[in-house]
């Protein structure tokens, strides 16, 4: 339960954080090629660890489905 509801103040830290910058520069609006390409690189990197999660959370709930029966 204390882990849940600190994985909920994080997500809700993060959320507040990048919220204000995201909204002063809405994606794809800037000019900067710099800007640009971090950003891509930002997403490369992140590609792999995005399709790992959605792949345990596949595997998760066909094992709750398994036990659920």
């Amino acid at each position: 339960m204390k882990k849940k509801i600190l994985l909920a103040i994080v997500a809700v830290q993060l959320l507040a954080t990048f919220s204000p910058a995201l909204a002063a520069d809405p994606a794809g609006s800037s000019d900067n090629k710099v800007v640009g390409a971090a950003k891509a690189v930002g997403r490369g990197i992140m590609w792999g660890p995005k399709k790992l999660a959605e792949g345990a959370k596949a595997a998760g709930s066909k094992i709750k489905d398994m036990f659920h029966r």
